[in-house]
């Protein structure tokens, strides 16, 4: 894969996406995905990324989220690091609409507030507080309340914020899933069984819709492919699914990368 010592991964030419849109986008995941799958973090192409990553002193909310979650899986002496963006998360987050803004301004309202902020940054949080970093119990509460209050009718989710607004996409509802299981698995045990019986229920609608619409080789609704993926990924591994829409859902995906 192309790799410059100077730019890492990221494009000369920016393409208009989350990735190139927000400086360090590529880079971020990219990262995370080679060290994920096994690559050295002592190679010369991660430590010049690692590096990199640690100079950009204002993320995206993006950026911060994914670089966050890089950070939970390197040695000890990123501890200030790790503790330092989970931190900012916490800061930044806007816990009346239950997400980020693209930058270190909260949205205001729900309405105003992006599902994909939402999903890097719980994601994020999820995996700090794994490692032992503690999260305000608000901070699940604000992801939990914003997401069951968005689920169509359908199971699905939408761009638009609102039970009523827009149509259900696949991204937005892997997104919105990802946020639910985060929310499970960190507060589960805390919730009063009514609350955690409605984040069952909205799940098990989540991943009927998907397992009827769901399409595992391209995104439909929004951002990019990889951003799909990523999420993706994370809620068929948290649910244990091997296919998602009757399709292998790895396989697709990998095909769908490979190719692009």
């Amino acid at each position: 894969s192309r790799h410059d010592e100077t730019l890492c991964w990221e494009p000369k030419n920016g393409s208009g996406g989350w990735l190139t849109k927000y400086y360090g986008g590529t880079t971020a995941l990219t990262t995370l995905a080679m060290i994920s799958a096994g690559q050295s973090i002592t190679s010369p192409s991660i430590r010049t990324s690692l590096h990199f990553l640690e100079t950009i002193e204002s993320p995206s909310t993006y950026v911060l989220a994914t670089r966050t979650s890089i950070w939970t899986m390197m040695p000890h002496r990123y501890k200030k690091n790790l503790k330092n963006d989970t931190k900012r998360l916490i800061d930044t987050m806007g816990l009346r609409a239950g997400s980020w803004g693209n930058y270190e301004h909260p949205p205001s309202t729900r309405n105003s507030a992006s599902p994909l902020n939402r999903e890097f940054g719980m994601i994020a949080l999820r995996e700090a507080e794994r490692i032992g970093e503690r999260i305000p119990k608000k901070c699940w509460i604000a992801l939990a309340n914003a997401t069951l209050l968005t689920q169509q009718k359908n199971g699905g989710w939408s761009y638009q914020q609102g039970s009523t607004s827009g149509k259900s996409t696949a991204n937005m509802t892997v997104a919105a899933l990802n946020c639910l299981l985060g929310v499970d698995e960190m507060q589960g045990d805390k919730l009063a069984k009514k609350d955690a019986a409605w984040i069952h229920h909205s799940i098990e609608q989540a991943i009927f819709w998907l397992n009827k619409h769901a399409t595992t080789s391209k995104n439909v609704g929004g951002t990019t492919l990889m951003s799909y993926l990523y999420g993706l990924e994370r809620a068929a591994m948290s649910c244990g699914l091997a296919e998602i829409n009757n399709r292998n859902w790895f396989q697709d995906g990998a095909k769908a990368v490979i190719e692009t």
